[in-house]
């Protein structure tokens, strides 16, 4: 197996319906953010929304063009999942998981 080299975030959320309105402003804010940054190749907020649950299931891609430039990204604690945690009403599940790049 090769070595791994990780070059995405990807996190998933859910949200109460309540929070999707600072969710949304939160995300493009830290999407505006990042096109300034290094490296960094793009953001997409893919969602769905649950009416019946009152809820929005969120996915939120963060691509970069080198390991580097994501592990440095991940510490300044401005990257979606950190946003998200100081939302209220809090998400109901978020969950951050890195892919790599195959070859």
């Amino acid at each position: 197996m090769p070595e791994t080299t990780f070059v995405a975030q990807v996190l998933e959320a859910e949200l109460p319906l309540a929070a999707w309105d600072e969710a949304y402003f939160a995300l493009t804010a830290v999407k505006g953010l990042l096109q300034s940054l290094p490296g960094f190749s793009g953001m997409e907020v893919l969602g769905e929304l649950d009416e019946a649950q009152e809820q929005v299931k969120l996915v939120v891609i963060s691509r970069w063009q080198h390991p580097e430039q994501l592990e440095a990204w991940l510490k300044t604690q401005e990257t979606p999942y950190d946003v998200l945690t100081l939302m209220e009403p809090p998400p109901l599940r978020l969950e951050a998981r890195y892919l790599a790049e195959l070859a």
